[in-house]
This record gives C-alpha cells, sequence and structure tokens, in this order.
C-alpha cells in the first residue's frame, strides 16, 4: 500500500481533517451522553467502529501484535486499589424493554471468527472467537483468587447454566495439567486400571476428584 504522507499530502490532509471533523461531531459521545436511536427498521449501527486490514501480498512477519482496538489499565507500582473495579475494557448490555429476537446474540462482550473466505488456510496458532492469557511471565508463584475465567451471578434468577456449548467439536474439554512443580488437576486414579487418571475439581470449596476412563 503507498505511503499517503508522501506520495499524496493532500489526501491525507484531507482524511486528516475528515478524523478532526468526525471526533468534534462526537464530542457529546465521548463525554458518555448516549446515543439515540428510535426508529421501527432500526439497520446495523456502530457507536464505534474501528477496522484494520493486513494488505501486504505475501508472509508477513508480525513483530508484538496488531488490534483494530487495545485497552490497557496499568496500576502503577505505588498504587493500591482499595474499592471499586478495574477493567482494560467494559462491555456492558443493559436490558429495560423486552426481549425477543429469537435466535439473536444479546451479550455483554462478544466474539467473532469468520472463517468463511475460501482461501483462509489455518496451521497453526491458536484461533478462538473469547481469547484469555495471562501474560508469558509473572512473578507469583500461585495465586489462589486468579481463575483463567470467571462467571458470576449472584441475583436471585435462576439461570439455564454455568457454561452452554452447541456446535460440532472432537471433544467436550480440552486439558493439560502443565505441572509446574508437581501435578496439580490432573492425578493417578483411586482405583488404577482403566480409571488411571483423575480430574480435581472444586465443589462447594471442597476438593473433588472426577475418574477418567481411557
Amino acid at each position: 500500500m503507498e505511503n499517503l504522507v508522501t506520495t499524496n499530502p493532500e489526501q491525507w490532509q484531507d482524511r486528516l481533517t475528515g478524523v478532526q471533523t468526525a471526533l468534534a461531531l462526537d464530542e457529546l459521545e465521548l463525554t458518555g451522553t448516549p446515543i439515540v436511536l428510535s426508529v421501527a427498521a432500526q439497520p446495523t449501527y456502530r457507536a464505534v467502529d474501528a477496522e484494520l486490514e493486513l494488505a501486504f501480498i505475501g508472509s508477513t512477519a508480525i513483530t508484538g501484535s496488531v488490534a483494530a482496538v487495545r485497552a490497557n489499565a496499568t496500576l502503577d507500582a505505588n498504587t493500591t486499589v482499595a474499592s471499586g473495579f478495574v477493567y482494560g475494557a467494559q462491555g456492558k448490555v443493559t436490558l429495560k424493554g423486552t426481549l425477543a429476537n429469537g435466535s439473536g446474540f444479546n451479550a455483554g462482550i462478544f466474539g467473532q471468527v469468520d472463517t468463511s473466505a475460501s482461501t483462509f488456510v489455518h496451521t497453526s496458532g491458536y484461533l478462538a472467537p473469547i481469547m484469555g492469557d495471562f501474560g508469558a511471565t509473572s512473578i507469583m508463584a500461585s495465586d489462589a483468587n486468579a481463575n483463567m475465567i470467571s462467571l458470576l451471578n449472584t441475583t436471585n434468577c435462576l439461570i439455564n447454566a454455568g457454561l452452554k456449548f452447541i456446535g460440532n467439536a472432537s471433544y467436550a474439554f480440552d486439558f493439560s495439567d502443565l505441572a509446574y512443580g508437581g501435578k496439580h488437576f490432573i492425578t493417578t486414579g483411586a482405583s488404577g486400571g482403566t480409571n488411571s487418571k483423575c480430574l480435581i475439581v472444586l465443589i462447594d470449596g471442597s476438593p473433588m476428584k472426577i475418574q477418567l476412563y481411557a
């Protein structure tokens, strides 16, 4: 792709002016004033739409990462958070009316992967609509308050399930115990034989074993 700054400065200035104009028009949005949509047949609308396209022809090596949107909240070394909540990014749906959209999706945060292009090939690397990672290293040896995924429903509403999956998959779960300092949640089975391993889970605060059969 050509460099607009050097090859076409007028076009670059037009784009910059357009961005400045858009920011000026969206000043109310940036201050938290809601955008009101009030039409009977609502088309697709996004209050913020960040689009990113990797368009190098051939193989490209990414040093670090690329992201259409990045959010980061940093806790400084001399700061202690004594109350409240800290988010890198927050998504929320506030429901006051009626949800009756059949098989439609309604979520505070929604992730999606599109592999429908006929040119797509996947040979290595993790692929998931939602991905979580604690980073490459940690100064802590353990943290009893940390979880890869935390799902809470502390309301009085009895929901359907803590986890729901509908789809095609080879396995219901894919677990690997990295065994740093010894095995942790996958251990030797109580009775040996075909159920030679157990999966350790925490049920109502008590460690329990689920026997696994080969």
